[in-house]
């Protein structure tokens, strides 16, 4: 049996009942496989299959993020999933408005269908990311939602160059650098925000002029330091990569939004941004590839 026929087997023992015509499968996804299709009525719905037991146990703090930020992101005409159905082998909501920017091929290529470098997009961008940093952190904490405090943030990062210097050969120069950067107190915001984590356009959906419809993949939104959710989209290279000016704007438009984005913030960001500069230079070569894609 196909992994499609599984998935809507497994929908079909929920009471949801999507056919196979027009169903696809989607990859790309670390943590769940997903599968769209359509059910009796014409309805669209996504099937997430989760990919590992941890996946599965995290369920619960999704559910209670998705219920916090929707409000929020709503005000921007913004989107996120509405769970459905919630099993640890399944999560199913109905397809939200839009397609995202970004997806993969069946050979794993990426395919863009949006221009990563339109500076209207950059504009849309920033401001979706200076609403979800607006959520209130204590109202967070009442909804259940873990608030990270900065040093929780960095010691986290911490943790993670360790078990990266240990599990992979990671040149010297490359270490000192990681090293420089978690110790520098001047590097690390007094205080931290609502994140998305991974907020590219593999996981924005757009409506046909471009305008940002709706955000996916939230297994990832955390509290982190402002800048982390900003440098995701402006330092993530690909043969699309944006430019400059594209990048510029982004900032623009967070900054316009946001006023509490100091000097220190400032300092963090010029400080990451060299390690990610460091890393892509040493992406020529396989292992220091994987050591980006884990660490950073």
């Amino acid at each position: 049996m196909s992994t499609l026929d599984d998935a809507l087997d497994l929908a079909a023992s929920h009471g949801l009942r999507p056919s196979p015509d027009g169903a696809t499968v989607i990859e790309a996804g670390l943590d769940y496989r997903v599968i769209m299709a359509t059910d009796e009525t014409g309805n669209r719905w996504v099937l997430r299959i989760p990919r590992r037991e941890d996946v599965s146990e995290g369920m619960a703090a999704e559910v209670r993020i998705l219920d916090f930020v929707a409000p929020a992101l709503r005000s921007e005409k913004v989107a996120v999933p509405d769970w459905r159905i919630r099993t640890p082998e399944l999560v199913a909501y109905p397809a939200l408005p839009g397609a995202p920017g970004l997806t993969l091929s069946e050979t794993a290529e990426p395919m863009w269908h949006m221009d990563p470098a339109d500076p209207d997009y950059a504009v849309r961008l920033g401001r979706l990311l200076a609403c979800l940093h607006s959520v209130d952190a204590e109202e967070a904490k009442t909804a259940g939602v873990e608030v990270r405090s900065p040093e929780q943030v960095r010691q986290a990062w911490r943790d993670d160059i360790t078990t990266v210097i240990n599990e992979f050969t990671v040149a010297p120069a490359l270490a000192t650098i990681w090293h420089a950067w978690i110790e520098d107190d001047t590097c690390w915001p007094g205080h931290t925000v609502m994140t998305h984590g991974e907020i590219y356009p593999a996981h924005v959906l757009l409506d046909a002029d471009g305008t940002i419809t709706g955000v996916v993949s939230i297994e990832g939104f955390r509290w982190r330091p402002k800048c982390t959710a900003v440098l995701s989209h402006v330092s993530r290279g690909t043969s699309n990569t944006p430019s400059t000016d594209v990048k510029i704007s982004v900032l623009a438009a967070f900054l316009e939004l946001s006023c509490r984005f100091i000097l220190a913030e400032i300092l963090f960001l010029y400080r990451h941004c060299a390690v990610n500069n460091y890393c892509n230079e040493r992406n020529k070569h396989k292992d220091s590839r994987r050591i980006r894609e884990r660490c950073l």
